[in-house]
């Protein structure tokens, strides 16, 4: 119950998410239940990841995959792979979330769990995204939507269509992210991933920046803001003062765009 509530509530609460985690890892400890354990060692790390802070997410990512590889938990050690290379691509290391990623991919091709290698799939996308890959990312973008088609995780679907969209936007292609950007919104679940919804709305107030329809695009931005600050999720809190400084900076207002900048 302690990991379920966990999970659910990392993209809504993360400071909750992270309590009830702690408490799974000292009940997991006392019963020496190790797979538990290791769970809920990414589950807290994933909630400090959602929260920004790195140092505490990298710890917890560790001891997961610590605990699963001492007590052979394969399943587990490939999502702790998996982890450590979202913690990656976030600090823009792509060099050390490929490394990861294919010690998951492996894993899962091992263990044939379907998910996981949806999983590495995206985040080779995203690796490659880093390093301007852009038609490697599509390519793995699009394997892992395909996966999660055929498991019918209809809020994963979400999240590809997002990462594709990003994509088309970094083609200039403004009229094609924006509908996957609307295909992803269709399915996803707002009020279970908040974190996700914040993020396609910074998207979208960026697209709305580039087209220079200030207005639409600072109403985008605050709402994005807005959301990320109500479940403290500080690097979409940073992204969204960083569209609101430039929409400023745009409108000759640089007092606010100073104060936005100060926030960051």
């Amino acid at each position: 119950m302690l990991l379920s509530l966990s999970w659910e509530l990392r993209n809504t609460a993360p400071e909750k998410s992270a309590s009830y985690g702690l408490e799974a890892i000292d009940l997991a400890t006392r019963y020496n239940d190790y797979e538990n354990l290791a769970k809920a060692y990414s589950f807290v790390g994933v909630a400090n990841r959602i929260m920004g802070r790195y140092s505490e997410t990298i710890d917890y990512f560790f001891k997961g995959l610590e605990t699963a590889r001492e007590h052979n938990i394969p399943e587990q050690a490939g999502f702790a792979y998996l982890n450590l290379a979202n913690l990656y691509i976030y600090q823009e290391h792509s060099s050390m979330a490929m490394d990861n990623i294919k010690k998951a991919e492996s894993i899962a091709l091992e263990i044939r769990n379907k998910t996981m290698l949806a999983y590495a799939y995206l985040y080779y996308g995203r690796a490659s995204k880093l390093d301007e890959k852009n038609d490697s990312a599509l390519f793995y973008y699009e394997k892992s939507l395909s996966i999660r088609r055929d498991l019918n995780q209809v809020n994963e679907q979400a999240t590809c269509y997002k990462y594709i969209g990003d994509i088309y936007f970094a083609k200039g292609d403004f009229e094609k992210s924006s509908d996957y950007y609307k295909m992803s919104l269709e399915k996803l679940d707002v009020e279970q991933d908040q974190d996700l919804y914040a993020n396609i709305l910074i998207r979208e107030a960026m697209i709305s920046f580039a087209q220079k329809k200030y207005r639409e695009a600072n109403d985008l931005a605050s709402r994005s803001l807005e959301i990320a600050t109500d479940i403290g999720a500080n690097m979409a809190i940073r992204d969204a003062l960083r569209v609101l400084a430039s929409i400023s900076i745009a409108l000759n207002d640089y007092k606010a765009a100073a104060d936005y900048q100060e926030k960051v």
